[in-house]
C-alpha cells in the first residue's frame, strides 16, 4: 500500500507532463533515474488493480503493443497496415478498463494460478530456490516512454534472475497448447514447439528485457490440460534496432494525439499565441515541429479529429 506521502514523492508522470502543457504550452519528457525508476516499481505493483500504475502508464508505449508499433513502421508500404493515428489513440487508451472483455478477464482470472503453476513446473525440471515475485511497471533506463509490465520476476539459484511472461489462451481448451491450437506457436524440423520470432509476443518479451535489464524470460502458456514453456534470450540484434522506431512513432503520432486531448480537456486554459507560418493566425506549439501551428489552419495535415502537425514532420 502506498501512503500519501509517498505519492507525493514520486516523479512526474507522462500524464502530469500533459497536464503542464495544457496550462502553459510546454512539454517535454518526463526525466527518471534509476532511484526514480525503481520508486516507480515499487509503487505500480498490483498493476492493473493500482491507479497509480494506470497513471504512469498513460500516454506511454507498454511493451504490449511494440509488436503492433514495429510491424506499422516496417512495412508502411503495406496496404493493410494500421492507421497510425487510431494505432496511437488505442495504445494511450481512454482510460476505461478492459477486463470486462472474455479473454482479458480469463487472463486476470488465470494469472495467479498459472504463475503459482510455473513456479512448480521449474521446481520439478530441477530448478533450485525458484522465487516468483509480481512486480510493477519498469521505465527504459533511455527512453522514458516506453514501459513494461512482466508478469514476474523470476530468480533461481542456478539461472539467476529473468522474468515470466504468462499467457491463458482460451482457445481449444482441453488440447495442450501446440501449434494446431495456438497461431503463436511453430513446430522446428525437430518436432518441438518455439514461440513464433516474428509474433506480436516476441517483441512484447525482448522490450520487457529491454526495460528491465534482464537477460532471459521464460515464455509460459497455461492451460487446463498442459503448458508450454520456452526461454527466450536477449536478442542483441533486435535491441538495437527498435528504439529508433519506438522514437519516430512516438514523437510524430503520439505526442500530437497527447496534445490534441490536452487541449480539448482544457479549452478555457490561457496559452501563449504564436503566428502560423502559413495563416498568421494565433498559434499553439507543437513540441515536435520548430514552427507553431494554429488549430484550423487549412495548410497543416489533419491529425486524429481536430488538431494539426506541421506538413513537414
Amino acid at each position: 500500500m502506498v501512503t500519501d506521502r509517498q505519492k507525493s514523492d514520486l516523479p512526474r508522470s507522462m500524464k502530469d507532463q500533459i497536464t503542464c502543457y495544457s496550462t502553459n504550452g510546454v512539454f517535454s519528457l518526463p526525466v527518471y533515474t534509476k532511484y526514480d525508476r525503481d520508486a516507480i516499481q515499487r509503487a505500480t505493483r498490483g498493476q492493473s488493480d493500482n491507479e497509480l500504475w494506470s497513471k504512469y502508464r498513460y500516454g506511454c508505449i507498454g511493451a504490449s503493443n511494440v509488436g503492433r508499433v514495429l510491424r506499422f513502421m516496417r512495412y508502411r508500404g503495406n496496404r493493410r497496415r494500421a492507421n497510425p493515428w487510431s494505432l496511437a489513440g488505442r495504445i494511450i487508451g481512454n482510460g476505461r478498463s478492459l477486463k470486462h472483455l472474455p479473454q482479458i478477464a480469463r487472463g486476470y482470472e488465470m494469472e495467479p494460478v498459472a504463475r503459482a503453476k510455473y513456479a512448480e513446473y521449474q521446481r520439478m525440471k530441477g530448478h533450485q530456490d525458484v522465487d516468483v515475485k509480481e512486480c510493477g511497471m519498469f521505465f527504459h533506463p533511455r527512453k522514458s516512454f516506453l514501459e513494461a509490465s512482466p508478469d514476474g520476476l523470476v530468480s533461481c539459484s542456478c539461472c539467476g534472475g529473468g522474468l515470466v511472461e504468462i499467457k491463458c489462451p482460451s482457445t481449444a481448451p482441453t488440447e495442450k497448447p501446440s501449434p494446431r491450437n495456438e497461431k503463436f506457436l511453430r513446430r522446428d524440423n525437430g518436432g518441438k514447439f518455439h514461440l513464433k520470432r516474428n509474433h506480436p509476443y516476441y517483441d512484447q518479451i525482448q522490450a520487457q528485457l529491454a526495460g528491465t535489464g534482464r537477460s532471459w524470460c521464460d515464455f509460459f502458456v497455461y492451460k487446463d490440460n498442459g503448458v508450454f514453456l520456452e526461454r527466450i534470450e536477449r536478442d542483441p540484434q533486435w535491441q538495437r534496432s527498435f528504439l529508433m522506431d519506438m522514437d519516430r512513432f512516438f514523437w510524430r503520432f503520439i505526442v500530437p494525439v497527447l496534445v490534441s486531448r490536452a487541449i480539448k480537456n482544457n479549452q478555457g486554459a490561457v496559452h501563449q499565441p504564436y503566428g502560423c507560418p502559413y495563416c498568421g493566425e494565433p498559434s499553439h506549439r507543437v513540441p515536435f515541429c520548430w514552427y507553431w501551428f494554429p488549430l484550423r489552419c487549412r495548410n497543416c495535415k489533419q491529425l486524429g479529429h481536430k488538431a494539426k502537425v506541421c506538413p513537414n514532420s
